[in-house]
């Protein structure tokens, strides 16, 4: 038996609708993932909505011992309700973080586990332009933001995504951190 199936970009959205039953979320897995493994590592883009990654890792927990999922640029969209419900996808990650840890998902962000003697680290978040700075220095992060706005659709789907067209958001975020325009 495999220590450890890995998977990503499953975009479950498109496959099973969030109002589905976990029994539908189930014969999916069956079908398509066909868990042969005690372990699975997620590696980003598990669904668009909250709900529905929730449900597909509830009917995934059925089949694997551990999970480990790092969140994708996928994730971090909102449809209507999660845009009324957070004020920015950062918002709706910490939320969505929390729940998974409480169904037993093991989401890692910058964090190290050891399973079975394998050691196993994961980071996402790749939208924290603080990242960035090390390599683009002399470039403020509204503008990184914009590069990204201008070639990448996450723009209209993250809300609080910095970038020219979350340019107020971002002016807005960096006076309330730092205290200053």
């Amino acid at each position: 038996m495999n220590k450890f199936d890995i998977l990503s970009d499953i975009h479950c959205d498109f496959w099973v609708k969030e109002n589905a039953t976990i029994d539908k979320y189930k014969r999916f897995i069956k079908m398509h993932i066909k868990p042969k493994s005690e372990h699975i590592i997620i590696a980003g883009d598990l669904a668009h909505s909250r709900m529905n990654g929730l449900k597909f890792m509830e009917a995934l927990k059925t089949f694997y011992k551990n999970i480990i999922f790092v969140f994708g640029n996928h994730d971090l969209y909102m449809n209507k309700k999660e845009f009324e419900e957070f004020s920015s996808y950062k918002e709706k990650i910490i939320q969505y973080k929390k729940e998974l840890q409480n169904i037993g998902i093991i989401v890692l962000d910058g964090e190290t586990v050891e399973i079975d003697g394998v050691k196993i680290f994961g980071c996402g978040m790749w939208y924290d332009f603080s990242y960035m700075d090390k390599f683009w220095k002399n470039i403020p992060d509204y503008e990184i933001g914009k590069l990204w706005s201008d070639v990448m659709n996450d723009a209209n789907w993250i809300k609080g995504l910095k970038g020219n067209t979350h340019l107020e958001s971002f002016i807005k975020d960096h006076e309330r951190i730092f205290g200053v325009p």
